[in-house]
Formats: C-alpha cells, structure tokens, sequence
C-alpha cells in the first residue's frame, strides 16, 4: 500500500504534462512502418504504442456507440467491422502528411477528420 500515493503522484504528473495536441497521435503513428519492420529505436517504439492504443479506445468507444445507437443518424464516419489500428495509423499518417499544420490541433478533432475522410456513412 506505500507505493500507492508515488503511483498516483506518477500518473498526476505525467498526465499534467500531457496536452491533447495531435503531435504525440501523428508521431506515433508515424513511428508504426519502422517498428513492423524492426528498426524503431525504443522512443518510436513507445510512441507506436500510443497510437495504437490511442486507436484501439477510439473504436471500441465507437463500437459501444455504435450498439447503443445502431441507427447511422447524425454520425460523421461508419467504421466497418475489421478496421484496425494499423490501418488507422496509416490513414492518419498520410492525413498527417497532407495536412502538416495540424499537429497543434486537438488529438480528437484529427481523429475525426481522419474517419470521416476514410470512413463516410455512404461509403459501402
């Protein structure tokens, strides 16, 4: 039980630290193609990690919405059954690419555009 308030100091003080600019989302997506290939250093290793996980919550959430609302009113994107992190990681790598000013932009605004872009409710 001792180590509890230094967890809890250590979460508060990484979390403080923390912004929500897309930069640590685009970076660490854009750190994927070199780890899959074995040649990230352990920083890209980490910062991969994040926008995997960073992806994996952004669709689970989705899809929990998604089974509380199976109806497609209102949604800017329909992800469809499959979708992974990878292929997320790519899409907003490439977004990332086009759009370079975007990194001081909300993490979740370019998420968003990056489903929507990808992903239109119309789209079959």
């Amino acid at each position: 039980m001792k180590f509890f308030p230094l967890t809890l100091f250590t979460l508060a003080a990484t979390f403080a630290g923390t912004s929500n600019a897309a930069s640590p989302l685009i970076e660490g997506c854009s750190n994927w193609p070199a780890v899959a290939q074995d040649k990230a250093s352990i920083q890209g290793v980490m910062d991969a990690g994040y926008c995997m996980g960073y992806w994996n919550g952004f669709v689970a959430n989705y899809r929990i919405e998604e089974a509380l609302n199976p109806d497609r009113n209102g949604r800017r994107y329909c992800l469809p059954s499959g979708i992974t992190p990878v292929q997320l990681a790519a899409q907003t790598r490439d977004w990332a690419a086009a759009n370079p000013k975007s990194a001081n932009d909300p993490d979740v605004m370019v998420a968003e555009i990056v489903l929507a872009a990808n992903y239109p409710c119309g789209k079959k």
